[in-house]
């Protein structure tokens, strides 16, 4: 894919947006200008990742014990104290 770069002035920026960022999604990168100075660029970003996938890693995670639920040992180092 070849990355076009546009320049746009910062009201066209703004009465456009939704269609900005519908090319924006599909590769397309803007120079925003304002009295002929860039302002910012708009470029594509990564993918939003759920949080539910973000921390996979700590369901996936085994104690040296072989359990793989460490949250009994969790309560009764944390409440030995109490007892």
């Amino acid at each position: 894919m070849i990355k076009r770069e546009t320049k746009i002035g910062i009201r066209e920026f703004q009465r456009n947006m939704a269609s900005i960022s519908e090319r924006v999604e599909k590769g397309e990168e803007f120079i925003v200008m304002k009295h002929a100075e860039v302002v910012f660029r708009v470029v594509p970003g990564k993918k939003y990742k759920p949080v539910k996938d973000r921390f996979q890693w700590i369901t996936d995670m085994q104690f040296s014990s072989g359990e793989s639920d460490g949250s009994q040992r969790v309560d009764e180092f944390a409440y030995e104290d109490r007892r």
